[in-house]
């Protein structure tokens, strides 16, 4: 599956960085349950900016909420990078 998802998201993006993948044993969240995550993350800020709610601000959220809720556990791929822009830190 990983290297079906790899070879997917080069065909169509090109060029991407991996920074990390959330993995769930048995209790794995529904489209449904997720769309509603995504649903509810997303009426807390409608307004992206790089200083103060990026995307990366989102997909953490959202991860974060579904590792917890699912007990999904992450794995990171290579240094964690997330809340950079290039080498600055962005909080």
């Amino acid at each position: 599956m990983a290297t079906d998802t790899t070879q997917y998201l080069r065909f169509k993006f090109k060029s991407f960085k991996r920074i990390s993948s959330l993995s769930f044993s048995s209790d794995r969240p529904s489209a449904l349950q997720v769309s509603i995550l995504l649903d509810l993350v997303n009426k807390q800020d409608t307004n992206y900016h790089i200083f103060r709610a990026q995307c990366y601000w989102f997909c953490d959220v959202v991860c974060r909420s579904l590792e917890r809720l699912f007990q999904g556990v992450e794995e990171l791929h290579g240094p964690d990078t997330r809340g950079h822009l290039g080498l600055i830190p962005v909080e």
